[in-house]
């Protein structure tokens, strides 16, 4: 079982370190066992009640003024804790935002090389399509079909010409037959 113990119970040197500690208990009890013989002493020093007095009262306030700081102290510590638990929360949020920041960089480079793999690849199968590489004989058939083309043209334009050529080669016959028609006529009219 344990046994609690009054500050009044303990020795004069526990007191006093405990006092240094800012036990307020202890500090109390220390104060209640020499406030006679401090007033006294102060009475000795200055030589009248109303000095002693006087001191007395300013002690109170030095007293009064310890403990509100001690409280205050009290509240900045436990601020200051807070806010160093709440800049590390922050900086562990930071560098957790950095490192996805990374990942995101990475895989926008990663998805932006892809892309340009696809678009050439895409670009080598277009040119594939158009130039087989398995029939070298391709580009000549086309480059025959072409000139097959051009032959036929050819072919068709003399045909044409042909048959105008004809035509304008029997008017000139038809032409002369007139002529030979026309000056024979003539013979027979002139008596001859």
């Amino acid at each position: 079982m344990l046994k609690i113990v009054s500050p009044q119970d303990l020795d004069e040197r526990t007191l006093v370190q405990r006092a240094i500690a800012r036990d307020k208990e202890a500090f109390g009890a220390l104060y209640d066992r020499h406030v006679v013989r401090v007033y006294r002493h102060l009475y000795y020093m200055v030589g009248n009640t109303a000095e002693a007095d006087r001191f007395d009262e300013l002690a109170k306030i030095a007293l009064r003024r310890q403990i509100s700081y001690e409280g205050q102290a009290k509240t900045l510590e436990t601020q200051a804790a807070q806010q160093t638990v709440l800049a590390d929360k922050l900086k562990d949020g930071l560098n957790k935002l950095r490192v996805k920041r990374e990942e995101l960089v990475q895989r926008r480079d990663e998805l932006v090389a892809r892309a340009k793999m696809a678009q050439a690849q895409a670009q080598v199968q277009k040119t594939m399509k158009s130039v087989s590489v398995m029939d070298p004989t391709s580009e000549l058939a086309r480059f025959e079909e072409g000139i097959r083309r051009q032959e036929a043209q050819v072919r068709g334009m003399e045909e044409v010409s042909a048959a105008s050529l004809e035509d304008q080669f029997a008017s000139l016959e038809s032409a002369e037959d007139e002529q030979e028609v026309d000056a024979r006529l003539a013979t027979l009219k002139s008596g001859g």
